[in-house]
């Protein structure tokens, strides 16, 4: 039997370990040379998940259930395997990107994720998770080969388009052992394909490409079983029920990449290095009914701030940079205090109503670039109003229970809510993110009875 001083001990360890997470985010890493010219493929940094667009963009909500959140944070799918053997993320139909300003300019994404749960065979706490997502984006730019000329026509003639594209694979590892903690690592290929016109000469193709990497972890601390390891005389709220209060945070740095490649020759382009930091809050009420439980409410929370790691110089050249630039831990993350010079500041939340319904909404702050906005979404998961009734009066179990039982399908929306931009003379002008919407699938299931 584990003594009280056992308890606090494993406690002050995770406590430890967590603070070591945090210093090894901001540990300087080494600087990359002079790249000349911008940062390019931007379209790295839009973010893929519905449920998190409907709360700004911020993802620490999403881990445990969207494989999408593994594009953005690697580490997510370790959770991920925690509860789910299989899980599939797509959009219903393709996603107009600024559509106020382009036409046919479509962002689309998927991603496959397989989940092994080592606790489910034995007494071992890790889960292993293995995902692959491909990322693509239309820019809507068609044109049409007229003799030795290329034009803005689509009328007749060869075409050709401009795109980009991503590719990549996600390995995950989760320790459930007084705290959670995950890492991940993802090898992604990306590339950008333009073409350039030239009124007087035929038009150039320039095509970019590079093998980049992302990688960053992700602690959950369950508070309540960690207190009523110390604190015996702890009771639940209500008879049968389960009370949990899981803070956590998370770090991810993506887009690491030795070399990329172009037509261009020696023209160097950073792509657009990022890290993430964040925290979040997950909280509710849960039912016991035998060997099942039952979410009745529950409210997640949570906080990130985004921050390019590239630098420019007087003469225009760049140089990616490390640690976390100009983000403040305790000013930024911990008191939410807007910082102009910061990239990104997200913060959303999510109302769950028994795993059956679920209400979003956020906020998304880009001072630096004055792009402001607001989102809301919804997700109802269709499979579990109907478990929830075969959890409540169902006696007998078969295989169509089972699968039922096993078995998530769930729908997602969220649209974004913007206000105009200005120009520097008073002009209005549409914010780019007006009209953006998405709707997805996400379909999960386990094998084997989850233990965890």
């Amino acid at each position: 039997m584990k003594t009280q001083s056992m308890n606090t001990t494993h406690i002050v360890i995770v406590i430890i370990l967590s603070i070591a997470l945090i210093l090894f985010s901001t540990e300087p890493l080494r600087a990359e040379p002079d790249a000349i010219n911008a940062s390019i493929m931007f379209f790295l940094r839009t973010s893929p998940s519905t449920q998190a667009n409907a709360m700004g963009q911020t993802y620490g909500n999403t881990f445990h259930n969207s494989p999408m959140a593994s594009i953005f944070h690697p580490a997510s799918l370790g959770l991920f395997a925690r509860g789910n053997n299989f899980g599939h993320s797509f959009y219903i139909g393709k996603v107009d990107r600024a559509p106020e300003f382009m036409i046919d300019h479509w962002y689309d994404a998927s991603c496959t994720a397989l989940g092994f749960n080592l606790k489910d065979y034995s007494d071992i706490p890790v889960s292993i998770g293995l995902g692959f997502h491909e990322v693509y984006q239309n820019q809507g730019l068609i044109f049409s080969r007229r003799e030795d000329r290329w034009e803005r026509n689509t009328q007749s003639g060869e075409r050709s388009s401009n795109y980009d594209r991503s590719k990549g694979t996600t390995i995950s590892v989760a320790f459930d052992y007084i705290a959670r903690v995950s890492f991940g690592h993802t090898w992604k290929k990306a590339e950008l394909h333009r073409w350039l016109l030239d009124v007087e000469n035929p038009a150039t193709e320039l095509l970019v490409k590079t093998d980049a990497t992302d990688f960053g972890f992700i602690v959950e601390i369950p508070l309540v079983p960690l207190l009523k390891n110390i604190v015996t005389e702890i009771e639940e709220p209500l008879p049968n029920t389960k009370f949990y209060f899981d803070p956590g945070f998370f770090y991810s740095k993506t887009n690491i990449a030795e070399k990329v490649s172009t037509t261009e020759g020696n023209r160097q382009y950073p792509l657009p290095r990022m890290v993430s930091l964040g925290i979040n809050l997950k909280t509710g009420l849960s039912y016991l009914i035998g060997s099942d439980e039952i979410k009745l409410l529950g409210f997640n929370w949570s906080q990130e701030l985004d921050e390019t790691l590239i630098k420019s110089s007087e003469d225009h050249s760049t140089a990616h940079t490390r640690g976390l630039q100009d983000i403040r831990l305790f000013e930024n993350l911990i008191l939410g205090i807007a910082n102009d010079k910061v990239d990104a500041f997200k913060q959303g939340f999510e109302i769950n109503f028994a795993d059956c319904f679920y209400l979003r909404h956020g906020r998304y702050e880009n001072n630096e670039e004055g792009i402001k906005f607001t989102s809301k979404g919804w997700g109802i998961n269709y499979t579990e109003i109907v478990r929830l009734p075969l959890k409540l009066f169902s006696k007998k179990e078969n295989w169509l229970f089972h699968v039922i039982k096993n078995l998530s399908l769930e729908q997602h929306h969220s649209e974004y809510e913007t206000k105009p931009m200005f120009m520097f003379d008073g002009s209005e002008f549409p914010n780019p993110f007006e009209g953006i919407k998405y709707n997805s699938y996400v379909i999960r299931f386990r094998i084997v009875e989850n233990k965890s």
